[in-house]
């Protein structure tokens, strides 16, 4: 006795070469260049390529900060040079008023709560004298 699958199998059989010939056209019409078309040989420079084309709205964006970042820096100087104030002053000027500032620090620190660093012994081990304690 067959089963219902297998006698429904039979029945269609013969329209299997008639679904493969519709579906090969319809793959035609959707992807023509698919079967048609040969790849051309990959050179050396091909992945550098790739990898160029893939970040290319990055570099764009990127350049396009860069391009901010001159436009301010050339509208930033424009301005700072005439803002600019420049002092001359002779060495006998200079000199007087390092003095002034020195005076005025050594009123502002009393110079005895000024701690001198303790320099350590250069003498070699050899002629230290070391103590002991019992």
């Amino acid at each position: 006795m067959k089963t219902p699958r297998e006698v429904l199998f039979k029945k269609h059989q013969d329209m299997e070469a008639k679904l493969d010939s519709v579906r090969a056209n319809a793959m035609a019409e959707i992807v023509p260049a698919l079967h048609t078309t040969h790849h051309a040989p990959r050179h050396a420079g091909f992945w550098l390529q790739e990898l160029i084309h893939s970040f290319r709205p990055h570099l764009a964006a990127l350049a396009a900060v860069w391009l901010v970042i001159f436009g301010l820096h050339l509208a930033s100087s424009e301005t700072s040079g005439s803002t600019m104030v420049v002092t001359t002053m002779s060495s006998p000027e200079i000199m007087t008023s390092l003095k002034e500032q020195r005076r005025l620090y050594t009123q502002l620190i009393d110079p005895s709560e000024i701690v001198q660093p303790v320099l350590p012994d250069r003498r070699p081990r050899s002629e230290k004298q070391f103590v002991r304690i019992a």
